[in-house]
């Protein structure tokens, strides 16, 4: 598992529903993604945008050392925690 880094969601399991529908179970992220957050703030605000940039390279660089490649970076999958993590 993936864990240590603060920009790395916590990933806490698994759940089937009757359907047999399979969902993860992940920490609450409750300002939603960049792209909803477009409309309420400036995230090209350079301090805020590179605040933003940081966090991602930081992340990503915590993946390559456990060899995983993110294959969808986007706006609409980078999700935002109430501390703005």
């Amino acid at each position: 598992m993936v864990s240590g880094q603060k920009n790395i969601m916590d990933f806490i399991g698994l759940s089937v529903n009757k359907t047999g529908q399979l969902s993860f179970l992940t920490e609450l992220c409750t300002l939603g993604s960049l792209d909803d957050l477009h409309d309420k703030i400036n995230l090209r605000e350079p301090k805020r945008f590179w605040e933003i940039a940081t966090g991602l390279f930081l992340a990503l660089m915590h993946l390559h050392l456990y060899k995983l490649i993110h294959r969808d970076i986007a706006c609409r999958n980078l999700l935002v925690t109430e501390d703005n993590r």
